[in-house]
């Protein structure tokens, strides 16, 4: 099975682009992850569940390898863990072949320019800072709810509360609410669970392949009316 991997660094961006061009290396859609993270995050969720639910003979596109992350030292581990796990590493249309001593040598290459880019990246972001802080500019976005508010809310629905009632004490929209609650609802046991992510993938894709091949024979039956 193919799976795909996007990554944008902040919510500002969008990864819509990596999506499509995934969606040309034929990977379905049902199969792509995306996520709005830093590439030097160690531990980036959806794509460590994702490297969970993979099994020997799939295959894993990125776009760019920078997508992966931007460490070496991440970058060569997840090589190693998919090619013990006899999944095919996917870098922009082209399979990424560990034994081949060229594709060694050009993925070596890509991960240091990799590294190289976030560190320039990191210099400049961190002068740019100083310079706000310098001439008093406040940095960074306050949250839109806090801690405390978000378990207050978790013990209000589990006491019953409806969401206008809770919309009222907390003052914050519904679309607010529900978010933080389905932060806690099915997804914890989905990401718990690499085998039933897994079926419910290919639940997806047999029920998209169903419904292509009925507007096939349906068009097919048009024809010949």
């Amino acid at each position: 099975m193919k799976y795909g991997y996007g990554r944008v660094s902040s919510a500002r961006q969008d990864p819509s682009t990596q999506i499509e061009e995934l969606v040309r290396y034929g990977v379905p859609r049902e199969h792509i992850e995306t996520e709005v993270v830093s590439g030097a995050k160690a531990k980036r969720k959806v794509l460590y569940s994702l490297l969970e639910e993979l099994t020997s003979g799939d295959e894993l596109h990125v776009t760019k390898l920078d997508r992966l992350g931007r460490s070496a030292d991440e970058l060569n581990t997840i090589s190693k863990h998919l090619e013990a796990n006899s999944i095919t590493l996917v870098i922009g249309g082209k399979a990424y072949d560990p034994t081949d001593p060229k594709d060694a040598l050009f993925f070596g290459m890509l991960t240091l320019f990799a590294e190289f880019e976030r560190a320039l990246l990191i210099e400049r972001t961190k002068d740019r800072l100083d310079y706000l802080r310098d001439n008093g500019i406040k940095v960074g976005r306050a949250r839109a709810t806090t801690p405390a508010q978000e378990i207050a809310i978790f013990k209000m629905k589990d006491r019953g509360f409806s969401y206008r009632e809770i919309r009222e004490a907390t003052g914050l929209s519904n679309g607010v609410i529900s978010r933080i609650l389905k932060d806690a609802d099915l997804a914890e046991t989905y990401a718990a669970d690499p085998a039933l992510r897994r079926d419910v993938r290919k639940l997806e894709s047999d029920r998209e392949k169903a419904m292509k091949r009925l507007a096939s024979e349906y068009a097919k039956a048009a024809d010949t009316a």
